[in-house]
Formats: structure tokens, C-alpha cells, sequence
């Protein structure tokens, strides 16, 4: 308004040297005067990149070489068949009466002292292995001995097939008169010829008073509990185990709503199997669904079969496309599935450890190419109304909103005045306002033109902020993301003066 003023008195300067006259301003008032002022009033720039990392998203994408943007996630199943659950064998209770003719039977005419040894073989119970050589993790063995012997000394058990650090069979000393006793099978070396067996022979020494019965009774009772081998050479007769995925996942979290179709995103699966016999995994459940969306199943056909070799490193065992629906604020995935080791019944002999096992990676590629429907989005700008002077004055203001464009949305606005201060809503600017967006690649100019009469002046010029609410739609087609895609806005203002323009020559 000052440049307005400037140039008046300029010119009325120039007027008065021409016309070689001279007039007294000292008491002017009232001079009409209208004027016209051109104004950049607010930028703003939205480019993808800028706003994944507003969306606070950017740590989940990955970009290619030429600025393609991947949504990717991950999912790590560690242990879904682990070794630590087949190599263990069931608590074994051994209730066993032994009858040995008496050799003697009759009064002796004086105590004898002899020793009888007899044995005994168990059967290790388990429901998925059969071994043939073992190093023990954990275990006990507990031994209790009843007879009609009366004068029981001791009772020596031994097992060839269970051998300490040295190679020392094992062995228990046992005394009847102190009761229960047992023995810690941690670190013990178990080896047989026969598998799942175990064969202890007993010494039972004693001072014998009276031959008279005719048979000599030995109750034997035996308990191992918690017997688990850290590795094992032997057959897996099979083991099955199932899996599962329930998870949310949101792309942008907070800030968008609205339904996505997305194209091509890749499902890969990945498997380890650290076990020396291939293994089976039945997947009979995978979907995604979210809110306002239809449930969709990720494979086509359930269940899906997929083989899974043995190998030390990840190996890829599924590759697939899907397409579907996404809910943009949040979505749900289900999945579920069953492993089974050894699908085929290999009898041949493998080594297992507790350390082996069958991991899973499920990785989700999900590129940003996809359609959508009436996605949202709001953001406010900053204004500078404030360059505006003599408010007062101003007739009208003609606001041009411009856009320039090469991401592929076709674009709803509403634009709206807001006051910051007094947090209100003082005015809207555009209504359903429509802008073409770019689906060949190349820039789209758009421009929203709105006249702010003198009625109106007054809620405008009050606001600090302008208000966009984006809708976005892709009009059914399939459509890229690139990084470098962006929307430029910048609003300018004509505005135009009028009124009484007071001198003074004070």
C-alpha cells in the first residue's frame, strides 16, 4: 500500500512540474483512490519421500535405483520344529518280581555268605525317535529293591550300555537298608544294539541265616524321569508341528485412510533345515483382511503343499504374486500351518541334536503399485496474510490456487481458512474442488481461482492457515509410486484497494 502511495504523490509530482504550477496540500482530504496488489501468500511441496517420513513409515520402505518404493515386512519364525522337542524319551516306571530257585533249601548250621547276579532290559519309550547311540542332557535313575531274603548286603548295578566321560560302564552301589537311591544320567554316553534298549545286570550280595524257601524273591523297582539327549544317531519316525501368524499391520499409520488394491506384491518364504531329512510344511490358512475390505486368501488354493529340503542355509522354497484390497489404517494377516519331519518315513539312521531346527523367514514385498479409492489425507499451510496492509481498505482478494503435479491421483481438495489462535474455521475457499493428476509421467498444472468479496474480507484476512483436505482416486487403474513423484501448491493474491486516502503536511 506504501508502493500505492509513493506512486500517487509521484505522479501527481510529475503533474504539477509539467503544468509549471503550484498548489497548497496542506488541507486535503478525502481523495478516492483504488489500487491493486499482487501477493505470494503460501507454498508448500509434498513430495513422497518427504511424506513417508512424515507418515514416520520411512524405516519400512526400501527404494530401488530409479526411486521405486517397496513397503517390505518381515516375519522370523525361529524353532518351529526344534530338535529339543523330539530327543526325549517318556518317564519309565519298572515294577519287576524275579523268583531264582533256592539251591539250598533246607537249615543251614551256620550264616553263608554268596552273592546272585541276573539281569534285566528296559525299553525306552518315545514317540518320535529310535536310538541307537545318545549323549544324555538330562535324566535320573532311581532304584529301590525288596526280597524275602532276610540280610541283604548291597546291591551293584551296571549297564555296559551307558558309559561315563572315560568310558566306564555305570554303575550304582545300592544298600537295601538305606532305601531309595539314584543316579544323575547328565552327560552319560548311552549306546546300544538294539534301539530304544537298555540292559542292567544286578549283583545282589547277602549273608543267608535260613535256605528254607524254596524260591528267592527280588522285587525290582526302577523310575528314570526326565530323560532328554542332546544328540542322537538313530531314525526320527516322524514329528509334526504347527505354526501360526497373527499380526496387524498398518501402512500409513495415523494419517491416511481409506482402501488401497495392491498389485504384485511378492510373498516370499524362505526355510532352514538343520535336521539331515527333508520335512513338509501344510500351509491351510493365509489371509489378510481389514475393515471395509474383503477378506482374501494370500495363496489360491489351501491347503498349499510346499517341500522343504535339508539345508544348513536359507533357502528359498515359495515365491508367489498376490493381489487384494488393503484397508490403509490397518489390516490383519492370519496364517497357519503344519511341519512334518520326515513326511516320507526315511528308516535310514541320521544324526540329531537338540540344536537343530526349522526356521522360517516370511518376507512381504509389497510395491507401490496399486489403485485406489478415495483415500484422505489433510495437512495446513501457512499463510502470510499479514503481508497484506490496510486491511480496512481492501474490496476483494482473488485468490489463485495453483498445483503442479506428476503423481498419478486424481485429487478432491476442499480448502479451508482457519485461525490458529481462536481455533476456528473462518471460511471455505474451494469445495470439492477437482485436479488432474499425471498418469503418463509428465507434469499436470492445475489452478483453483476464488473470488473473496468485501463481505468475506474481513474472515479471511483473520486466518493464518489454510486447511487442505486431499481425497485420492486413481480413477481403477493400476498405478507406481516413485519417490521423486510430488504435488507443488503455492496460492497468490490479487488484492484491491479502495477508499479515502487522507494528507497531511504536518
Amino acid at each position: 500500500m506504501r508502493r500505492i502511495l509513493l506512486c500517487t504523490l509521484i505522479c501527481v509530482a510529475l503533474f504539477v512540474s509539467s503544468c509549471s504550477k503550484r498548489y497548497d496540500f496542506d488541507n486535503v482530504y478525502g481523495v478516492a483512490m483504488d489500487g491493486e496488489l499482487f501477493l505470494p501468500l503460501a507454498t508448500a511441496s509434498y513430495s513422497l519421500e518427504s511424506l513417508m517420513e512424515r507418515f514416520q513409515i520411512d524405516t519400512l520402505l526400501t527404494f530401488d535405483e530409479d526411486g521405486g518404493m517397496h513397503f517390505v515386512m518381515n516375519y522370523d519364525l525361529e524353532d518351529v520344529v526344534d530338535g529339543k522337542n523330539i530327543l526325549c524319551f517318556k518317564d519309565i516306571d519298572v515294577n519287576e518280581e524275579f523268583l531264582i530257585p533256592n539251591p539250598y533249601p533246607f537249615v543251614l548250621p551256620e550264616p553263608i555268605d554268596t552273592t546272585l547276579t541276573f539281569s534285566q532290559t528296559i525299553t525306552l519309550e518315545s514317540e518320535y525317535i529310535s536310538v541307537l547311540m545318545a549323549e544324555i542332557r538330562s535324566g535320573r535313575f532311581d532304584f529301590e529293591i525288596s526280597s524275602n531274603i532276610i540280610g541283604l548286603n548291597r546291591v551293584v548295578i551296571r549297564s555296559s550300555e551307558i558309559k561315563d566321560a572315560d568310558g566306564n560302564d555305570m554303575c550304582l552301589n545300592y544298600n537295601p537298608s538305606a532305601g531309595q537311591n539314584g543316579l544323575d544320567l547328565a552327560g552319560l554316553r548311552y549306546e546300544t544294539d538294539e534301539e530304544n534298549t537298555v540292559k542292567f545286570n544286578y549283583e545282589v550280595s547277602f549273608t543267608a541265616y535260613d535256605f528254607t524257601a524254596p524260591e528267592l524273591s527280588f522285587g525290582i523297582m526302577m523310575h528314570v524321569t526326565n530323560l532328554r539327549v542332546s544328540e542322537m544317531m538313530g531314525r526320527v519316525t516322524g514329528y509334526s508341528s504347527r505354526m501360526s501368524i497373527d499380526t496387524m499391520f498398518s501402512l500409513f499409520p495415523n494419517k491416511v485412510e481409506g482402501v488401497a488394491g495392491i498389485c504384485d506384491a511378492r510373498i516370499r518364504l524362505l526355510e532352514r533345515n538343520g535336521f539331515e531329512m527333508a520335512a513338509r510344511l501344510s500351509v491351510d490358512t493365509a489371509m489378510i483382511s481389514g475393515e471395509g475390505v474383503v477378506q482374501y486368501n494370500i495363496f489360491e488354493q489351501m491347503p498349499t503343499i510346499i517341500n522343504i529340503p535339508k539345508s544348513s542355509e536359507f533357502s528359498e522354497v515359495f515365491n508367489e504374486k498376490v493381489r487384494g484390497n488393503l484397508n490403509m489404517v490397518s489390516n490383519y494377516t492370519y496364517a497357519s500351518g503344519s511341519f512334518l519331519l520326515n513326511p516320507d518315513g526315511m528308516s535310514q539312521n541320521v544324526y540329531v541334536s537338540d540344536t537343530s531346527t526349522i526356521d522360517v523367514k516370511i518376507t512381504a514385498d509389497i510395491p507401490m503399485a496399486f489403485n485406489v479409492q478415495e483415500i484422505s489425507y489433510r495437512d495446513t499451510v501457512n499463510m502470510k496474510l499479514s503481508e497484506i496492509e490496510y486491511p480496512d481498505m481492501v474490496r476483494e482478494i482473488v485468490l489463485d490456487l495453483d498445483f503442479l503435479t506428476d503423481l498419478p491421483f486424481d485429487f478432491g481438495i476442499n480448502a479451508l481458512m482457519y485461525d490458529s489462535q481462536n481455533q476456528m474455521i473462518m471460511d471455505t475457499i474451494a469445495s470439492n474442488a477437482r485436479i488432474l493428476g499425471s498418469f503418463d509421467g509428465t507434469k499436470k498444472a492445475s489452478q483453483i481461482v476464488v473470488k473473496i468479496t468485501e463481505d468475506r474480507v474481513n474472515r479471511v484476512l483473520s486466518s493464518d492457515r489454510i486447511i487442505l483436505d486431499f481425497t485420492l482416486d486413481t480413477d481403477a487403474r493400476d498405478v507406481v509410486l516413485n519417490m521423486k513423484q510430488c504435488l507443488d501448491f503455492a496460492v497468490k493474491a490479487d488484492v484491491k484497494y479502495n477508499g479515502n486516502v487522507e494528507f497531511s503536511n504536518d
